[in-house]
């Protein structure tokens, strides 16, 4: 005990100098330190074990809010006890059991039973039909909504209904994607006359500054379409100018094209730009 109080060694490293059981080391020391405790080791051990009551308190206190909050929907007046089983089984891992089962006006014996009793055939056939419905909404790149993965499943000789698959999707997160807006990005001018193909279909270009390939894409985000006008060098294939903008009129066309000419070496005469028939690239703004 000396060596543990004085020597500040651990218990377990003198337990295995004297070939002792560590327990009984430490219910050694313990007793001594009871037996010659000061008013000031036990003013010490009061406030210690009055602090950790307190941090379990707090720790029971804000479990209890955090099962709170969750439940606060579902535990109404009226709520069935099968659904504050399924509150309590899907918080299980995270809050004590019994602290939960307090809190929701359940008998622990009572979720017990219901957890471990033998599953159901519907329950088992919803745990089927879930794996089927995934493996169908992924070959679909999720696109398919519930009618097609009904009409997926039945293809493959499985019978479900829409509602059941609906509820499925629902409880596993699956929403369908929904088509994006198409763009037309190239407007043909009305008056548009035959001007010649310089490129000839060859995007190769021994020098920077010799070729450019122009071009306008559109970018979907979540307050619109945003256009992006690209200026291509044939010879680097990198891209040497580029602008964005919320329309696609001639001016954005006109900045990639002012940028292009300040970062890359442009001969006049020589240099070749090509793009499609649009009116961006036809009009006299952009000519000019």
């Amino acid at each position: 005990m000396r060596e543990v109080i004085e020597k500040d060694r651990t218990i377990a490293s003198v337990a295995a100098s004297y070939d002792l059981v560590a327990q009984t080391v430490g219910n050694w020391v313990a007793k001594y330190r009871k037996d010659h405790a000061t008013d000031q080791d036990r003013q010490k051990a009061s406030e210690s074990a009055e602090i950790a009551k307190l941090r379990a308190e707090n720790r029971e206190l804000r479990q209890e809010n955090e099962l709170g909050e969750k439940s606060s929907r579902l535990l109404r007046e009226g709520t069935t006890v099968t659904e504050r089983y399924e509150l309590i089984n899907r918080e299980e891992g995270h809050y004590p059991i019994a602290s939960m089962c307090q809190w929701s006006g359940v008998s622990r014996s009572g979720y017990y039973f219901w957890r471990d009793r033998p599953e159901s055939i519907a329950r088992v056939r919803r745990k089927e039909l879930s794996i089927m419905i995934k493996d169908a909404f992924a070959d679909s790149d999720g696109t398919y909504g519930y009618r097609r993965i009904q009409a997926y499943l039945e293809r493959r000789g499985v019978r479900a209904d829409g509602a059941t698959i609906r509820s499925i999707m629902h409880d596993l997160g699956l929403e369908a994607a929904q088509p994006r807006a198409k763009v037309r990005t190239t407007v043909p001018a009305e008056d548009l006359d035959q001007r010649p193909d310089l490129m000839r279909r060859d995007f190769t270009a021994d020098e920077p500054g010799r070729k450019w390939c122009g071009d306008i894409t559109y970018i979907s985000t979540w307050a619109g379409f945003v256009y992006l006008a690209t200026v291509l060098d044939c010879c680097t294939k990198k891209v040497v100018g580029y602008a964005m903008a919320d329309h696609m009129r001639t001016s954005l066309v006109c900045e990639a094209i002012d940028m292009a000419a300040k970062r890359c070496p442009v001969e006049k005469g020589v240099t070749v730009f090509h793009s499609d028939r649009g009116s961006q690239y036809t009009s006299q703004r952009f000519l000019d």
